[in-house]
């Protein structure tokens, strides 16, 4: 089943053309990197397929669905099986590291608060934080910030996970233990 695919998808910002024709289908269970020089089009590619970006032309789809075509609760309902690691990690510096991770849970979720702490326990001790728990992201390095945006985007237990420039100034050895957690997470929570 292809969950997500680009049809002839081009997208212009003003004057600068980004992405142009692409064609591309991503399979269910199906891992997909995206690799080129910065300043190319990736995240912004990757922000087309999770529907942040409307293409100038083409089509965009999410489990068949075209993203133009999904409206209201029908459009929340997809969002809420996708989860996203943005490359400057998005995360709240007034918030701790616990209540960066349960901050999506609280918004989106009916989770009881007893059922959020528990989740965010299991993601700070997933990706090897639980030690930061009550910091803040001004407190932890960058590969420990890393690790915090990856389990935000994972606390709702998405479907689908985008990870852009998940090593984005990280150390190669920092780097390799970002790549091989990111591995891990996806076999123990079953994401695409």
């Amino acid at each position: 089943m292809k969950v997500l695919q680009l049809e002839k998808v081009s997208v212009r910002f003003d004057e600068n053309q980004v992405l142009e024709d692409i064609n591309l289908e991503i399979s269910k269970g199906e891992s997909f990197v995206i690799l080129g020089p910065s300043g190319q089009g990736k995240s912004v590619l990757l922000k087309t397929l999770a529907g942040l970006v409307t293409p100038t032309s083409g089509r965009a789809l999410v489990m068949g669905r075209g993203w133009t075509d999904l409206l209201g609760a029908e459009r929340l309902n997809i969002l809420k099986k996708l989860g996203m690691l943005f490359q400057k990690n998005a995360l709240f510096d007034y918030l701790s590291c616990s209540e960066n991770i349960a901050f999506p849970l609280r918004e989106t979720t009916n989770l009881t608060e007893s059922e959020i702490q528990e989740r965010v326990s299991f993601f700070l001790e997933a990706v090897a934080i639980p030690h930061a728990k009550d910091l803040f992201p001004d407190e932890i390095s960058g590969g420990m910030q890393k690790r915090l945006g990856i389990a935000r985007a994972l606390a709702l237990e998405p479907e689908i996970i985008f990870y852009d420039d998940p090593t984005a100034g990280l150390d190669p050895i920092t780097s390799r233990k970002i790549v091989d957690l990111v591995i891990e997470l996806q076999k123990r929570t079953n994401q695409l």
